[in-house]
């Protein structure tokens, strides 16, 4: 088996539901986001508009000069049964699946830091590695987009083939 064979084969088992892989190339796309700050439609996030962040988007390896491969992962959002509102409360309303369970990010870097010790086991040596959850400066969609977990729609999201948006 293939170090990118174990390791998908190891994402999956830690809970991961979608794995692929790219290269650290620069986002085809950056454009389409450079447009995107130059409309003002980052609202409020200016952290998305200052140079630093601009910069690091604008190729992976500016945030790690080492990086050989960027590993992209998915997973579903577990949601429990709707719980209804006690009667004759008034209250009514749904709740997005990522808020139910435990915070996803902390989910995400558990397994994450599991990963990435099966790999520095697999491979005999520290494996210098950043991880992001929607928390860095990486355009995520196109990456996912790139490894082959889906394509992103008129929605913006990125929608895989079987897993949906």
């Amino acid at each position: 088996m293939s170090l990118k064979e174990a390791i998908k084969a190891r994402a999956i088992r830690l809970g991961f539901h979608w794995v692929g892989v790219t290269t650290p190339d620069p986002p085809a796309h950056l454009d389409v986001f450079e447009r995107w700050l130059q409309a003002g439609r980052h609202a409020e996030m200016a952290y998305l508009a200052a140079e630093r962040a601009r910069y690091l988007r604008a190729a992976p390896l500016h945030i790690l000069p080492e990086c050989r491969s960027i590993l992209v992962l998915g997973m579903r959002y577990d949601a429990p049964e709707r719980i209804p509102a006690p009667e004759n409360s008034g209250l009514f309303g749904r709740i997005a699946s990522y808020a139910w369970g435990e915070d996803y990010h902390r989910v995400f870097a558990k397994r994450l830091q599991s990963l990435i010790t099966f790999i520095e086991d697999w491979t005999s040596k520290p494996i210098p590695h950043r991880w992001y959850t929607d928390t860095g400066p990486i355009l995520e969609r196109e990456l996912a987009q790139r490894a082959g977990l889906g394509w992103i729609g008129k929605n913006t999201c990125l929608i895989h083939p079987k897993g949906g948006s």
